[in-house]
């Protein structure tokens, strides 16, 4: 780990020297990130016949496996699993499908996307949840009627509405346009329903009731 002699560690010894050439291979992957100084001690009474040659040091990279899942794939995918060197910076994300939302990763962290180190074999699950939206159904003339249906209700439900008029006042429709009444919504988004009241009209004709009429004709026979 340095250049004095004091900060030599021995790694690898020969203890049968031979007369003739050996390759000899030395794993340095407990020194993976250290910076590393090679010396060579010889020991013996031949130094002018000993030589060296040919001395590489050839990176063998550990890798490791991230692996990146989604706790339901009908409600989001995610992306950045594979294998990767050790000491490498990788980016991972959840990517939730329609009316649907990201929560957290199983390790508590909800950055997205997220920068992980790779130091390990890892896993990552992504939780995700059916999004949850309000539905709220007002009345135009609180009193002239009354309104049913609204809530919070999840993505992709069916839900009903109604709107009530009370006595003496007629529902209009609704503030869309829509006269249904009552009427099924597939709630998507959150929504604001207004109920239209109007002041019911009495329709009065003319003239005598039918009896009457018909006692006045008998008398004129």
């Amino acid at each position: 780990t340095g250049t004095e002699p004091s900060d030599v560690t021995e790694i690898w010894s020969q203890d049968n020297p031979s007369n003739t050439w050996d390759s000899i291979y030395i794993d340095l992957t407990e020194y993976q990130g250290d910076t590393i100084y090679l010396a060579f001690k010889y020991s013996g009474h031949h130094g002018h016949d000993w030589y060296i040659d040919d001395v590489n040091v050839d990176e063998s990279l550990t890798l490791y496996t991230i692996t990146v899942e989604s706790n339901n794939p009908d409600w989001g995918t995610v992306s950045g699993g594979g294998t990767y060197p050790f000491g490498d910076t990788i980016q991972i994300e959840a990517i939730p499908n329609i009316g649907h939302e990201f929560l957290t990763w199983n390790d508590g962290l909800v950055d997205n996307p997220r920068d992980i180190v790779v130091t390990h074999d890892s896993t990552f699950v992504a939780l995700f949840a059916i999004s949850q939206y309000t539905i709220e159904v007002i009345s135009d003339h609180p009193g002239w009627g009354t309104v049913t249906g609204g809530g919070t209700y999840y993505y992709g439900d069916t839900i009903q509405i109604e709107a009530t008029p009370y006595m003496g006042f007629a529902f209009a429709g609704w503030d869309d346009g829509i006269m249904d009444n009552p009427r099924t919504i597939i709630v998507t988004e959150d929504h604001t329903f207004t109920a239209q009241f109007e002041i019911r009209q009495c329709h009065h004709h003319g003239g005598l009731p039918r009896e009457l009429r018909h006692r006045q004709r008998r008398r004129h026979l």
